[in-house]
């Protein structure tokens, strides 16, 4: 069985658009996949899904990376890069099929 996980996206960096860079593994399904620009203040939904064995989901927008480490167990996170901005990730959902917000700041 899958593991599956929806991420709400959204930039709340005023006046910059964040340009998408894929850091995935082949095994991850995207449907809706990230979306490849991420302008100020609108919220943009993808979901992924992958081996119920555990996955890691890599995110870069700008600047900022987010990898998010999925297991039946529950999710952990790190932001990558240290900029002048940075990234929350708040998990609205506690079992899988999990459901995350994640803000870029």
């Amino acid at each position: 069985m899958p593991l599956d996980v929806s991420i709400a996206l959204i930039n709340t960096i005023e006046d910059q658009d964040l340009s998408f860079q894929s850091l995935q593994e082949d095994e991850l399904i995207w449907m809706p996949p990230p979306p490849e620009i991420l302008p100020p203040f609108q919220y943009k939904r993808c979901q992924c899904s992958g081996p119920s064995s555990g996955y890691e989901i890599g995110l870069k927008y700008g600047p900022l990376i987010c990898r998010i480490r999925v297991t039946a167990w529950g999710i952990k996170y790190r932001e990558s890069t240290p900029s002048t901005n940075a990234l929350e990730l708040i998990q609205v959902k506690e079992k899988p099929p999990y459901q995350l917000e994640l803000f870029l700041l």
